[in-house]
C-alpha cells in the first residue's frame, strides 16, 4: 500500500527559511462620554527563502517539463521524481520579500437612536521578489543524485499597492428592531512589475437588520456587497474586481435551561470572478465568469450536566453547514477554473460540513473532543476529479492552575486517518497525520 506521507527523493533537498516581523501601536482616545477614537499604525514583514522543485528533465526526451497539471502525473516525469530513471531537475530559490505598513482610524459616536461610525485605513503593500537562482541536479541509473553548478542569478522584480478604503455606517435603534446601513469605498493605486501602474476603485454597500422578541428570539439578516481585487500585474493587463451580491436570513434563540440553536439562510451571487496566478498549476490572472452560491447553516447547543444532573459541566455544540454552489456562465483556461459548464459545481467547496463537539469541565480542568466531518469535493471546475469525504477526531486538555497560568495539550486526528486535502498547487497532497501538541498560556 502506497505512503502518502512519503517524500521523493527529488525533493529531498527542499527547504524554507523564513523570519516574520509584526508591530502595532494603537491608541485608544474618549473624546467625551459618548464619542470615541481608535487608530492604529502597523507594520509587518514577512521573508522567506523557499527552495523547492521547479522542473524535471527525463533522459528519455530531454526535454525540460515544469510543474503543471499534465506533467506532475507523467511517468518519465514521476520515475525521475522518484530517483528510478535517469535524468535532470532543478530547485527554485523563490526568495521573497512581503511589506504591509499603514494607519487606520475608527470613530464611534453614540446619539442615543444612533450609533454613527466612520473610519479610514491606508495601506502600502510591497512585493519584492529577490534575485534569486536555480540549483540543478542530475539522477544517474542507479538512483544517486549529483549536484552541479547553480545558474546565473535572475533579476529581481517588486509590485506595489497603496489603498486607501473609507466606511461610514449607522446602527439606528427602532426598539426591537436595529437597522444598519453602511457603505465602503476602496481606491488601489497599483505599480507592476516593468513599472506598468493601473488604478481600481470600488464601492461596497450594505444593509444589517436584527429584530428582538420579547420571549427571547432573535431575526437577523441583511444585504452585503462583496469585493476581490486583482493583483498588480493582473490588473496591468486589464483584470478586473470581483463582486459579490450576499443575502443572509437568520433566527437565533436562547432559553434558560442553557439551550440554544441558530438557523440562517444565504444565498450570494459572484460576478467577473478573478482567477489568481499564485493560486494553482497553470493559473492564468483573468475574469472567468459568474456562479451563484446558496445554502443553509446550523448551531445548537446545550449543557448535557444541566439535564443529567452531572456535578460537571457537560457542553456539546452541533453545527451543519448545506452548500449548493454552481457556476452560471461557462469557463476557458487549462488550470483547474477551466471547463466549467453551467451548472457545475464549485471545486474544493463540500456540500455538507458537519462537527460535534463536546466537553467535560471539572473546576479548573477541561477536556474537549471534536468531530469534524467534510463531504467530498471536487478538484476542478470541470468537476472531473474528486477527493472523498473524511472526518477528524480531535482531542484536548487544558488545566487552569492560576489566574495567569495555563498548560494545556492536544491530539489532533487521533485515529490517524490518511485522506487526501486538496491537488494544489502541484498534485495530490495528504492531510495531516496524528499530531501531538502541547502548550503553555501565561499572561503577564
Amino acid at each position: 500500500m502506497a505512503d502518502p506521507y512519503q517524500r521523493y527523493a527529488a525533493t529531498r533537498f527542499d527547504n524554507i527559511a523564513s523570519d516574520h516581523t509584526r508591530l502595532y501601536f494603537r491608541h485608544l482616545f474618549n473624546i467625551d462620554e459618548s464619542t470615541r477614537m481608535t487608530s492604529t499604525v502597523f507594520y509587518n514583514e514577512f521573508n522567506r527563502d523557499w527552495y523547492k522543485l521547479a522542473d524535471v528533465t527525463p533522459a528519455a526526451t530531454w526535454t525540460r517539463m515544469g510543474l503543471n497539471s499534465s506533467n506532475i502525473e507523467d511517468p518519465g516525469f514521476l520515475a525521475v521524481l522518484k530517483g528510478t530513471a535517469v535524468g535532470q531537475f532543478r530547485n527554485k530559490h523563490n526568495d521573497r520579500t512581503y511589506k504591509v505598513r499603514g494607519v487606520q482610524s475608527k470613530l464611534e459616536k453614540d446619539l442615543g437612536k444612533n450609533l454613527i461610525e466612520g473610519g479610514l485605513r491606508y495601506t502600502h503593500d510591497v512585493y519584492d521578489g529577490n534575485v534569486w537562482t536555480y540549483g540543478q541536479y542530475s539522477v544517474d541509473a542507479s538512483g544517486n543524485i549529483t549536484r552541479n553548478a547553480d545558474t546565473a542569478p535572475s533579476p529581481a522584480d517588486s509590485r506595489k499597492a497603496k489603498a486607501w478604503e473609507f466606511y461610514v455606517q449607522d446602527t439606528i435603534d427602532f426598539g426591537a428592531l436595529d437597522v444598519t446601513p453602511g457603505v465602503r469605498y476602496t481606491t488601489v493605486d497599483f505599480l507592476s512589475t516593468g513599472g506598468v501602474g493601473s488604478d481600481i476603485q470600488v464601492i461596497s454597500p450594505g444593509l444589517g437588520f436584527d429584530y428582538d422578541f420579547e420571549g427571547g428570539e432573535k431575526i437577523f439578516g441583511g444585504y452585503f456587497r462583496g469585493q476581490a481585487l486583482p493583483g498588480p500585474n493582473a490588473r496591468a493587463t486589464g483584470v478586473g474586481e470581483e463582486t459579490s451580491d450576499s443575502f443572509e436570513l437568520g433566527f437565533r434563540k436562547a432559553i434558560d435551561s442553557g439551550v440554544f440553536f441558530e438557523i440562517t439562510g444565504f444565498h450570494t451571487k459572484f460576478d467577473n470572478m478573478v482567477a489568481q496566478d499564485s493560486v494553482g498549476l497553470d493559473t492564468v490572472s483573468r475574469n472567468f465568469g459568474e456562479a451563484t452560491s446558496l445554502g443553509v447553516e446550523f448551531l445548537g447547543g446545550l449543557d448535557l450536566g444541566t439535564f443529567g444532573g452531572f456535578t460537571s459541566a457537560t457542553p456539546l455544540t452541533l453545527s451543519a453547514t448545506y452548500t449548493d454552489s454552481e457556476f452560471d456562465t461557462a469557463t476557458s483556461g487549462s488550470d483547474f477554473w477551466g471547463g466549467a459548464v453551467p451548472g457545475n459545481a464549485f471545486p474544493y467547496v463540500p456540500q455538507w460540513q458537519l462537527n460535534a463537539r463536546l466537553g467535560l469541565v471539572f473546576g479548573e480542568t477541561s477536556l474537549y473532543m471534536n468531530y469534524q466531518w467534510v463531504d467530498d469535493v471536487f478538484t476542478s471546475a470541470d468537476n472531473s476529479t474528486l477527493i472523498g469525504s473524511y472526518g477528524l477526531l480531535d482531542v484536548s486538555l487544558a488545566r487552569q492552575f492560576t489566574a495567569s497560568l495555563e498548560i494545556f495539550g492536544k491530539v489532533t486526528n487521533v485515529t490517524d486517518e490518511e485522506y487526501a486535502s486538496t491537488r494544489l498547487p502541484a498534485g495530490w497532497r495528504a492531510g495531516a497525520p496524528r499530531l501531538f501538541s502541547v502548550g503553555v498560556n501565561y499572561l503577564f
